[in-house]
Order: C-alpha cells, then sequence, then structure tokens
C-alpha cells in the first residue's frame, strides 16, 4: 500500500501527461515554424500529428461564345423629332441583338507533398466534382448602328390662309449588338495532407519549439490552415501537498531501507 502512495505521488508530482491540439495558418512560402507561442513550456513532446489543408488557386477559362446573335427584343416608340426641321413626328424601332459566352473559374491541379523531417505524404484529389457556387452575369456592348427610312407623308396641316403643309413621318431602326456573358464560379478543392513527426523532428519540436516543412504543389498555395495535434508530459513545479507527499514517501524509502539493512 505505501509502495502505491509512494508511486501515484511521484506520478503526480514529476510529470502529467496531457493530448491537446493548436491550430494556426502555414506559409507555404516559408519552410518553418515557430509555434512557441502556442505550445506549453517544459513540455516533452512524444508524439505529434501534422494536418495541412490546402486550397487550389484558381483561373479563369474562357469558352467559346455560344452560338450567333439573337433577337433579344424589338421595342416602337414615339418620340419628338430633333429641333429644326420640318419633321413633326418620328417613329423609332429599336432592335436588340445578344449572344451568349460562358467563362468558368475553376481550380488548377489539386496535388501536393508535405515533407516534414523525413515523413514526407502526398495527396491528390483532381477526381474531386467541382460545386458551381456562384453565376455572375454581365453584358458589354459590341455593336451599335441606326438606319433612316424614307421620309413618308404622315399627315397634312389645314393652315387658317388655306395651304396645306405636310407632316413627316420619320422612320428610324436603330440596331444593338452585345454579349450577354456568364462567369461561373465553383467552390474550391480543399486537399488534406497529414504527416506523424519521426524522432528528428520531435526533438526540434522538444529543443527549439518549431519544425522545418516542405509543400511543394504544381500551382500556387493559398495559405493553408494546419492543426498540430501532440501528445507527451509537462514537468510543473510540485504544489505544496505534492512536495509533502512526495517527501514523505520518500521517508518512508528510506525507514523500509534501513529495516532491511542486515544488522552487524
Amino acid at each position: 500500500m505505501k509502495n502505491v502512495l509512494l508511486a501515484a505521488a511521484l506520478s503526480s508530482a514529476l510529470c502529467s501527461a496531457q493530448a491537446a491540439t493548436v491550430s494556426f495558418v502555414m506559409d507555404p512560402l516559408k519552410t518553418n515554424v515557430s509555434v512557441a507561442s502556442l505550445l506549453p513550456n517544459n513540455f516533452t513532446f512524444t508524439a505529434a500529428t501534422l494536418t495541412v489543408q490546402v486550397e487550389a488557386a484558381g483561373f479563369e477559362l474562357s469558352a467559346p461564345v455560344l452560338g450567333d446573335y439573337q433577337l433579344l427584343n424589338e421595342t416602337h416608340g414615339y418620340t419628338p423629332c430633333p429641333a429644326g426641321g420640318s419633321y413633326l413626328f418620328c417613329e423609332g424601332v429599336v432592335r436588340n441583338f445578344v449572344r451568349e459566352q460562358v467563362r468558368e473559374y475553376i481550380p488548377t491541379s489539386q496535388s501536393a507533398r508535405l515533407t516534414v523531417g523525413s515523413a514526407s505524404v502526398a495527396g491528390n484529389n483532381n477526381a474531386s466534382p467541382l460545386t458551381l457556387i456562384n453565376k455572375v452575369a454581365g453584358n458589354y456592348a459590341e455593336d451599335s448602328s441606326s438606319s433612316a427610312a424614307q421620309d413618308v407623308v404622315f399627315g397634312y396641316n389645314f393652315n387658317p390662309d388655306g395651304s396645306v403643309t405636310p407632316i413627316y413621318q420619320y422612320l428610324l431602326t436603330t440596331t444593338n449588338y452585345a454579349t450577354q456573358d456568364y462567369l461561373l464560379q465553383y467552390d474550391r478543392q480543399r486537399l488534406t495532407l497529414q504527416v506523424q513527426f519521426d524522432g528528428d523532428t520531435l526533438a526540434s519540436l522538444n529543443s527549439q519549439k518549431g519544425f522545418s516543412y516542405g509543400l511543394q504543389g504544381s500551382m500556387v498555395w493559398d495559405p493553408a490552415s494546419a492543426q498540430l495535434q501532440y501528445e507527451g508530459y509537462a514537468a510543473p513545479v510540485p504544489e505544496p501537498t505534492s512536495a509533502m507527499l512526495l517527501l514523505g514517501g520518500l521517508g518512508l524509502l528510506g525507514i523500509a531501507a534501513r529495516r532491511r539493512r542486515p544488522q552487524d
């Protein structure tokens, strides 16, 4: 019983096992990470696993125009004639033609390799489907032309003096050509890489509170979100109660040793 109490006191006073996770952002352009401010002091790491999520940056892919110009709408309306001249009424016809084109924003290659110490892991999710998250429509004009038909007599004004003045109708047709542009935005692929620290990397983590890594890919990566899961033992300063228990246990060990010592 005394030995059990002594072992419990020693274990409680000298070390306490911990397992935790810290999160941080990993810069792909740098090759080392300092996590001293995120990790406990006076701590010995026995195991650690780094999990990194990287996102594939994308680019716009311009698709060819879909089909030729199609008549979108046609409007007719009367408007006052320009100042001056003998035209009293104008009839306007406006025809709008439109064609469509689609541009896609897609990620590039979703393959990468994460190396920490001598451990390395690679991943590839090219086969993962993309989800359309946004469809942005825009319009830009390409051409606009107007054509005037020959003046025709619209009617007559009968003046008080008996004379007759013709009223002309001015036919104006305006044709507009535009492209309806759609930008399809897809979700960005996330690739998860996980590597377990080897002995050398754990030693570096214990001595420097940091580790070196390499993140290689066939494209430019955004900052990667990372999680360091670790296990180990902290050696805090014993509390007064634990210290007294430890001293008491050592005293018991001394008494037991004296009793076992053979008599001369």
